[in-house]
């Protein structure tokens, strides 16, 4: 091969590597430019999830439930897919029922966008709120008191829709009192399940405390039934043989009317 076609040659490879480079160096400033181009409002996806309304609804009840002092729960069961929008989302919590804040079928989740809403559900879980009440910790039977650790404990329970019509709050309540029916260990104690205990019980004997002519008097006589605390009862006056009518004012006293 002559030098002409040597010199030819050199120059082709040149031309191929040049042209290459060119190519390679397009690339990378097109890829470039690319990334460093800031995306218009357009291509920006915005999306509300199941989790953004829960947490929504969570941030309404904190700043709108009734009792701020009691603690609440939110249970709820998956409300929608996920929403998508060219622009920023807003979400709105409407209560349906004023005053109501116990279940989610009185709220209402509205997404808007630019100032129209571009979606509208109602919520399908429900909003419990847990409170510290009563539990039995065992069977409790029928007369048993409760003035004992072991009867009951302090839990946190969800009473939304519940049947407990008057729950116990505080142990102070239910210490002096006794079951009037039998209890499952586990339920909710309720002060329509239990009753104060008699302090005066069928046959005892008991002093009467009466006036007469201004004056205190004091018998003793027996009763005919037993009583609680409050309660009228019948008292037989041994001596006279009448039953007169008493009411309970303390262990083994009873006052004449």
């Amino acid at each position: 091969m002559n030098t002409f076609e040597q010199k030819m040659k050199k120059a082709k490879q040149k031309l191929i590597i040049a042209f290459y480079t060119a190519i390679f160096a397009c690339f990378i400033v097109f890829a470039l430019l690319v990334m460093s181009t800031p995306a218009s409002a357009g291509e920006i996806n915005y999306q509300v999830t199941h989790d953004d309304i829960v947490s929504a609804l969570d941030s309404f009840l904190a700043e709108n439930v009734t009792y701020s002092n009691i603690p609440y729960k939110l249970y709820s069961k998956q409300i929608m897919d996920v929403v998508t929008s060219d622009n920023q989302i807003e979400i709105r919590i409407v209560d349906r029922i004023r005053g109501k804040l116990l279940k989610s079928d009185h709220f209402q989740a509205i997404l808007m966008s630019n100032g129209k809403t571009i979606r509208r559900f109602e919520l399908r879980g429900y909003i419990g709120i847990e409170v510290p009440v009563a539990i039995a910790s065992r069977d409790l039977l029928r007369g048993e008191s409760l003035n004992g650790s072991n009867a009951y404990e302090i839990t946190y329970r969800d009473l939304s829709g519940s049947a407990v019509r008057m729950p116990i709050y505080e142990c102070d309540d239910i210490a002096d009192l006794v079951m009037r029916v039998n209890c499952q260990n586990g339920r909710t104690l309720d002060m329509t399940l239990m009753e104060k205990p008699d302090v005066i019980l069928r046959g005892d004997r008991v002093i009467v405390f009466f006036e007469n002519n201004g004056l205190a008097l004091t018998m003793i006589g027996k009763a005919l039934e037993p009583g609680k605390m409050g309660e009228r009862i019948k008292i037989l006056n041994e001596r006279s043989l009448k039953t007169i009518l008493c009411k309970v004012t303390g262990d083994g006293e009873v006052e004449a009317y």
